[in-house]
């Protein structure tokens, strides 16, 4: 019952196990890749922080909380078989909360790419990256949020 796994780049951060009807990928601007299984018939999450900051004395952004869960899959959509991918960028603030969410690939679906801005920006919360002195910095995610009817791949 598993999708295809989300492309994830990020440095040294999990990826959060998705499941079928939604799959997400994130990558930060500073590369690497990762993934996670794809089971059941909902959604979850992953994340990426900018660069590796292992090196620099500091420590990456971390996915605390919040999921795009099966239930936010539109209904109507869903039945009709309508899904896509959907390519986001958002910044991950200071204080963990997510600002800025932008549509950079559309899934042809207007519906389906508001959603998911606007769940990012409400459900998730990161522990923010830190420089080498241990001070939160911003960062910027790329996001990649697969919206799969069940049944099918993408």
């Amino acid at each position: 019952m598993g999708g295809s796994p989300g492309r994830v780049q990020s440095h040294a951060l999990p990826a959060v196990a998705p499941i079928v009807a939604l799959r997400p990928a994130a990558s930060p601007s500073g590369g690497g890749t990762g993934s996670g299984p794809a089971s059941g018939a909902g959604a979850g999450g992953g994340a990426g922080g900018r660069g590796d900051r292992a090196g620099e004395g500091g420590s990456d952004l971390e996915l605390i909380s919040g999921e795009i869960l099966p239930s936010d899959y539109p209904r109507e959509l869903g039945n009709a078989g309508i899904g896509g991918r959907v390519g986001v960028i958002f910044t991950v603030e200071v204080n963990g909360r997510v600002t800025g969410c932008r549509v950079t690939r559309s899934s042809r679906t207007p519906q389906l790419d508001a959603l998911t801005c606007r769940i990012i920006e409400q459900r998730f919360r990161f522990r923010p990256s830190t420089d080498r002195y241990g001070h939160p910095v911003p960062d910027e995610v790329d996001w990649d949020q697969d919206w799969i009817p069940s049944g099918r791949r993408y």
